[in-house]
Formats: C-alpha cells, sequence, structure tokens
C-alpha cells in the first residue's frame, strides 16, 4: 500500500484546484457529497490517480471507484445508472421504455453521482479534489437520496463470466460518454445564461436530465428554458 498512498498522495497535491476558477478543459462531474448532503464538482474519476477503479464491484446498474489514505479507503464514489422509467428525477419516457415489449436499452438514462465519506474527519482528504460545492434544498437532497446506493464494506469476487466483464466495460465507455455531452450541455447552459436561481447548477442538470439538450448551439434564440429542478440555496464556502 505504500506505493498506493504515493501515488495519491502525488494526485492530491496535482489535482489541487484554484477555488477561484474552474478547471481547464478537465471532463467534470457533480455528485451527492455523504453524509453532509452538499452537491460537488470534481474530475471525473478515471481521469484522477486518487481513484481507483472497484472491478469487483462493477455491475449493470453502478460503477464505483475507492479513494484510499494511509493504505485505508476513506471515501466511495458511485455512479447509478438509472433507465428513464426509475430515473431520480422525472422525466419523459424514452421511446423504448414506453415498449417494454421491444426490450431494448434505455435512450436517455441517467447517471447519478455519490460520494460516500467512510470515516470521520475524512473531509480534509477530500477538500483538495474539489473545485465547487453547493449547498442543496431539502427537496433536492430528497430526490438525490431516494434511491441512494449503498456503500460496500468488503471487497467482492471479481466476475470471470468474460460476457459480463465485456458488457461491463461497455457500459462504463457509455457513462463516460454520457459525462461528455453533460459537460457540453452544460457549457451551454451557463453561455445562455439559463442556469440560475431556482435550478440545480448547470452540470448537475445536465447529468440529471438526458433529453435533446435545452436549445440549439447554434440557435441560442430558441432556447427553451430546461425543466426546474428545485430552489437552489446559496453557495457553500469549501
Amino acid at each position: 500500500m505504500a506505493l498506493l498512498d504515493e501515488i495519491i498522495d502525488k494526485a492530491l497535491l496535482a489535482n489541487k484546484p484554484d477555488s477561484s476558477k474552474e478547471p481547464n478543459n478537465a471532463l467534470m462531474i457533480s455528485a451527492l457529497l455523504e453524509p453532509e448532503g452538499s452537491l460537488i464538482d470534481i474530475e471525473y474519476p478515471d481521469d484522477n490517480d486518487a481513484w481507483v477503479y472497484r472491478n469487483d464491484c462493477g455491475s449493470h446498474s453502478q460503477h464505483r471507484w475507492s479513494l484510499y489514505s494511509k493504505g485505508k479507503e476513506v471515501a466511495q464514489l458511485v455512479c447509478k445508472h438509472n433507465a428513464c422509467g426509475k430515473a431520480i428525477f422525472l422525466q419523459k419516457l424514452c421511446r423504448n421504455c414506453s415498449n417494454p415489449e421491444w426490450r431494448k436499452t434505455c435512450l436517455t438514462p441517467q447517471n447519478i453521482f455519490y460520494v460516500f465519506l467512510l470515516q470521520e474527519n475524512m473531509y480534509d482528504t477530500m477538500k483538495p479534489l474539489i473545485f465547487k460545492k453547493v449547498c442543496l434544498t431539502y427537496d433536492q437532497l430528497d430526490e438525490y437520496r431516494v434511491k441512494k446506493p449503498r456503500v460496500v464494506n468488503k471487497m467482492r469476487r471479481d466476475t470471470t463470466d468474460a460476457k459480463i466483464k465485456q458488457r461491463i466495460v461497455k457500459l462504463c465507455r457509455n457513462v463516460r460518454s454520457h459525462v461528455e455531452d453533460a459537460n457540453r450541455i452544460a457549457e451551454l447552459i451557463e453561455r445562455n445564461s439559463q442556469g440560475g436561481y431556482g435550478q440545480l447548477p448547470p452540470l448537475a442538470q445536465a447529468l440529471a436530465v438526458k433529453e435533446n439538450p435545452p436549445f440549439l448551439e447554434s440557435d441560442p434564440q430558441a432556447a427553451e428554458v430546461p425543466p426546474n429542478l428545485g430552489m437552489l440555496c446559496e453557495a457553500c464556502d469549501l
């Protein structure tokens, strides 16, 4: 674990953000930080050596990464994949989910991220990875927590089924593609001033609402206001 600790320490230093500005060209996600219940923006875990992907925890509906400090796991990051029929933030069903007899993959899934601090007083370990932190209203927090995944406390046996592994790898690629789309849509929301008070932050909106972009980049005048996902309270201090 000594080598792992060294890698993590270097990653924490290398990725310590300047709170006065957003990271340049970094692929970002918004995640619910538990147990405190705030929304944080961090770099996509595969792009940051501080996070270790958990092959033993991969499934069709969840992907998981762990953060270690001094040989101990101090945090877990979980991506919860939901078809639109079971989405956390309600949305119109896609064509495939409206016709379950077709038995086809959801066209507009939601990928919602959670970060669980596993030990007390571990926020200082997590803080260097956080670029932005926002408080949520009670209603927003309830929506995030209604289908919150559980923490995995033990290592599981890695699957030996080649087909399952191949499918999980494909799903991981799909999640990343969705996050890339969400980053692009978040930029459009900010550029067109559609992400103000009364809604989740632009990136959280883009991750939660996996439908057609709320407006076309080539025609900002035709902007359609994104759905209101609940009132947003003032930004928290890091």
